[in-house]
């Protein structure tokens, strides 16, 4: 979980990540389906729970005389195209025993005054102490930002306290660039900012239980500007072709490669072989630091790139570094593992296919997946690892047999010889997702 929302944000970044979407039966059925999932102490787990209309839900917990589990409701989680759901919230405090484990159940009361169930959830709490933080120590040039620190483990809760807050301040609201040297954009995991010269802790807490998750040291300093050793060498793929403007793997930032940059300063490159990249100044804030360089691979091959640093008020430049870059050729594949990592692959992924319904799985995939690529430049492949769930022809005709969960597996071939792979679980019926009422 990433610390950049406060309490609320912090819950539903629990809920994305770690959450286990419950299935509970209709009101008129016998039972409904216990959802199960293991947390360590003073973790925290979220349930989605579905529901068409509004009551005032109630909790009960069996097995949990000795308080393993602390159990709310959060009403405020959101909707779905689905429909409403809330956020079932069960925080471990103590190790539960091996065998019964607490259950907690999410009811209401009908106008008869009867008990409809319409959730359940088992949850079991291993281990005593919370999951510890590998933290980093920051050195910081004054006036400049970086990454915050990642929280493992799902907690909820969070309490930040900063040692000395003239020295240094965060924003988990405010984007910070990401690592990502390639796209240079935004991420929301918000930054450390350091404001002056000096030192500072900063360290996190479970707020309810004031119990210490971790800390790590802020130093705040004029530092040298250097490559970041992880990116002496820069390996880039170009795809000789139309389709090369789609990859995002043939280029990068050059602020982006460098460890402790200046707040104020100017960096530049120089090429060694302007035949295999060119260079092109970006907008001002695009990345940090605010004036920038973005380098393009033309073709494949290897060149160097020396880095120069000009600060503010001097006409020196001075030489921070050099990078080798290496431009490898880019294959079909790699072009819809951009597509895919952009998120602009619009999901059809069979996000939901009712039970006797029959779907068509090869144009699915090509609308997904493949509308830049003409048909002659594939072949693809339908698979699934349970075949009383679904049923997949040699057409691509997608069937599902049974309400149940199994994986469908995608594999597209290309000419070029490269293989695109991946995988999903298509959901049932969306009215098996929501827990009717009446």
């Amino acid at each position: 979980m990433k610390l950049f929302k406060r309490t609320l944000g912090i819950l539903m970044a629990v809920v994305i990540a770690a959450s286990v979407a419950l299935i509970p039966a209709t009101a008129s059925a016998a039972k409904v389906k216990t959802a199960k999932q293991t947390i360590s102490v003073y973790e925290t787990a979220a349930f989605d729970v579905f529901y068409t209309k509004y009551h005032k839900f109630k909790l009960s917990i069996t097995n949990n005389s000795k308080k393993y589990l602390k159990a709310s409701i959060n009403y405020d989680a959101g909707d779905s195209e689905f429909g409403q759901y809330f956020a079932l919230i069960v925080t471990g405090l103590k190790k539960t025993p091996k065998k019964d484990a607490p259950v907690v159940t999410v009811y209401y009361k009908n106008k008869d005054g009867k008990k409809v169930t319409i959730a359940k959830a088992k949850v079991t709490v291993k281990g005593t102490k919370p999951k510890a933080q590998n933290f980093k120590n920051l050195t910081l040039n004054p006036g400049t930002l970086a990454p915050s620190q990642e929280i493992v483990g799902n907690y909820y809760d969070v309490e930040e306290r900063i040692s000395d807050k003239s020295v240094v301040k965060t924003d988990y609201n405010s984007p910070y660039t990401t690592t990502d040297i390639y796209r240079g954009e935004y991420s929301d995991c918000g930054y450390v900012k350091a404001l002056k010269k000096g030192t500072a802790t900063i360290s996190y807490w479970l707020k309810n239980y004031n119990v210490k998750l971790g800390e790590y040291k802020v130093t705040v300093k004029d530092v040298k500007t250097t490559i970041n050793k992880n990116y002496e060498t820069v390996e880039l793929k170009y795809f000789d072709g139309k389709l090369n403007k789609l990859y995002d793997r043939n280029q990068f930032y050059t602020a982006l490669v460098l460890e402790n940059y200046h707040k104020d300063a100017v960096y530049t490159s120089k090429i060694e072989d302007e035949s295999v990249l060119s260079a092109k100044t970006v907008k001002k804030g695009k990345v940090s630091p605010n004036t920038n360089e973005l380098l393009s691979a033309k073709k494949t091959g290897e060149t160097k790139v020396k880095i120069y640093e000009q600060k503010k008020g001097s006409s020196k430049k001075t030489k921070v570094g050099t990078v080798n870059v290496k431009v490898e050729p880019a294959t079909m594949a790699d072009i819809v593992e951009a597509g895919d990592r952009d998120h602009s692959v619009a999901g059809i992924y069979f996000m939901c296919i009712e039970k006797d319904e029959t779907v068509d799985g090869f144009e699915s995939v090509r609308l997904t997946w493949l509308e830049n690529f003409n048909e002659s430049d594939y072949t693809i492949k339908l698979t699934t690892d349970d075949t009383k769930v679904f049923n997949i022809d040699e057409n691509g005709k997608v069937t599902r047999l049974s309400n149940a969960y199994a994986r469908i597996t995608i594999e597209v071939t290309f000419t070029d010889g490269s293989v695109f792979t991946t995988e999903n679980y298509p959901e049932f019926d969306p009215s098996a997702n929501v827990a009717y009422d009446d």
